[in-house]
């Protein structure tokens, strides 16, 4: 059973692919990541980088799936998550856009439209509730998610009908007209958020930072091992200071001379031994 599906899948898909092969080539998917599928015809598959759309095409994504598409005529569309939006039309003159429209039947998507140049030249958002024409902006389209059938988000093949909810436009740059359903314009100007509800009731404020927070539309870039950094102990490498080595100068001491003390002649007087005088001994005369 499986393996049937999965036939019928791209049987479906590849005849859907050879129809829109004979329309012209409406852009190029140029990032992708989360989960996120293109609907053609009555086939599904996931959407690669490098992947090319036609008129007729649908983008749907889950909540983590973002998609880049990079049109033929320089425009730029970002596309957030929880989103399903069909390219209608995509018609060029040469290099330059005749007419684009775009169905975003959920979600969130962001435009970022090259100037139209071409006389009657016309780019177009529709929702439930709102018609959103430019002339060459940036801005930003919401409908909410909200009472969707299970899995709808998961690029259920075919129409999925969602009741009228408000509809919510954010211009960044240029100028856009939103047409509700009554057929009423209401011209928004940069800066400003416009809420166009099912009623046809609008209110138009200033574009708040929480608001771009909300929109959660650019390409998420992939979460980067962090390394926690190595903790050296960190020698201070600061230049040793010498101290001056201070020469104290050589002071020659004086050669101090010691006075040569003479010691004082002492002259032992002269003793005369006495003259002892021996006295005259006479020899006796003896008489013959």
């Amino acid at each position: 059973m499986f393996r049937r599906l999965v036939f019928l899948c791209l049987f479906f898909f590849t005849a859907g692919a050879v129809q829109a092969q004979a329309a012209d080539l409406a852009g190029v998917v140029t990032y992708t990541s989360g989960d996120a599928w293109l609907l053609r015809g009555q086939g599904m598959r996931a959407v690669p980088v490098d992947t090319k759309i036609f008129a007729g095409d649908v983008v749907v994504t889950k909540r983590s799936g973002r998609v880049k598409l990079a049109m033929q005529d320089g425009s730029i569309i970002y596309v957030g998550g929880r989103t399903r939006i069909a390219v209608e039309d995509y018609l060029l003159k040469k290099k330059s856009l005749k007419r684009g429209s775009f169905h975003l039947l959920w979600g969130k998507a962001r435009f970022l439209v090259k100037k139209l140049v071409e006389s009657g030249a016309d780019f177009s958002v529709r929702t439930k509730t709102v018609t959103v024409g430019v002339r060459g902006t940036q801005f930003a389209v919401i409908y909410p998610v909200v009472d969707l059938p299970k899995d709808a988000d998961i690029a259920s093949p075919g129409e999925v009908k969602v009741k009228p909810r408000p509809t919510t436009v954010m211009l960044f740059e240029g100028a856009v007209v939103a047409k509700n359903l009554k057929g009423v314009e209401h011209v928004i100007k940069p800066g400003n958020l416009a809420r166009i509800q099912a009623d046809g009731r609008v209110s138009i404020r200033p574009i708040r930072k929480l608001d771009i927070e909300d929109l959660e539309i650019e390409p998420i870039i992939p979460e980067a091992k962090v390394r926690k950094p190595e903790v050296k102990e960190l020698k201070d490498k600061r230049p040793e200071l010498k101290k001056p080595e201070v020469k104290k100068p050589e002071v020659e001491a004086p050669e101090v001379k010691a006075p040569e003390v003479k010691a004082p002649e002492i002259k032992m007087p002269e003793v005369k031994a006495p003259e002892i005088k021996m006295p005259e001994v006479k020899k006796p005369e003896i008489d013959d």
